[in-house]
């Protein structure tokens, strides 16, 4: 996903998929084929370089297409923008 995207920073990622893949995987309760669901849990990731991982685990958990992920970083593309609350859930 980084690499064709042709830039990011991979070591922000990698720093945190053992975090979230707990998370997602075992800890948080959430339900990606209700992401409006009222008792979820939130993850907020506040840092920024980490954010492919992100999308990484969200496509992986089921919130939207994997195929998604190769839009990442190109204009006017689902991945390419910061995902705001209501646009994505997870």
């Amino acid at each position: 996903m980084i690499y064709e995207a042709g830039s990011g920073h991979p070591g922000g990622s990698l720093s945190a998929v053992e975090i979230l893949i707990s998370l997602y995987y075992y800890k948080m309760k959430h339900k990606p084929d209700k992401p409006c669901w009222p008792i979820r849990d939130r993850f907020i990731m506040s840092k920024g370089h980490a954010s492919p991982v992100v999308y990484v685990t969200l496509a992986n958990c089921g919130y939207f297409p994997k195929a998604e992920l190769k839009t990442f970083r190109k204009l006017r593309q689902q991945a390419a923008r910061a995902r705001a609350y209501r646009r994505t859930g997870g």
